[in-house]
């Protein structure tokens, strides 16, 4: 693909050497480079990651990695990973699950709670490319969580997302419940679906 310098191409970051990446968790770990879609910051601490399926994209933490024993992908149809992250003050996982025939129904917000382990209280916010339905729930632990599904409002094609977010053993912290879950849908804000 070219990129606009002297019809020079870009190269994907899989294909370009170690010495040529960013210094962070996300392009040093071989598996998790191979869905990063640039080596230029998408917004500060985060860079574009592209599904393995081509269907979205999202934001992807700098400090995060996919755990490659827990992805799977079916062709374009179905995928399905987690994202394990860790900043000085909190440890945050995300499991993402993609279906292109996952079309909105309340067996959907069901499957969540079952995952979960509780009753949810889903909120539904719509724009004009997705439909998301966002619950927070909280585990004894302090492990702070929000439950999503994020529809493409153009075709059957949905995510079941579910965040949480514990403080780090190694630091002191002061995490804000509201603070942590605003940041939560602020990336499930970035997952965009491709239109095709």
């Amino acid at each position: 693909m070219a990129n606009g310098n002297n019809g020079e191409e870009q190269l994907k970051p899989s294909e370009m050497s170690v010495d040529e990446l960013p210094d962070v968790r996300a392009f040093e770990d071989e598996f998790t480079r191979g869905f990063m879609k640039s080596t230029e910051e998408a917004a500060d601490g985060y860079y574009t990651f592209e599904s393995g399926t081509g269907e979205f994209t999202m934001l992807f933490p700098e400090n995060g990695t996919i755990a490659e024993g827990f992805y799977s992908r079916e062709e374009n149809v179905s995928e399905s990973f987690l994202v394990g992250a860790e900043s000085e003050s909190l440890i945050s996982q995300f499991d993402i699950q993609f279906d292109r025939d996952a079309s909105f129904n309340e067996n959907t917000l069901l499957f969540l709670e079952e995952r979960v382990g509780e009753e949810l209280d889903f909120k539904k916010e719509v724009t004009d490319k997705k439909e998301m339905h966002t619950a927070p729930f909280t585990y004894e632990d302090d492990v702070i969580g929000l439950a999503a599904f994020i529809g493409n409002t153009e075709n059957k094609a949905g995510l079941r997302v579910i965040l949480t977010s514990a403080c780090n053993e190694d630091s002191s912290c002061d995490q804000q419940e509201e603070e942590v879950r605003q940041e939560m849908r602020t990336f499930l804000e970035t997952i965009e679906f491709k239109s095709k």
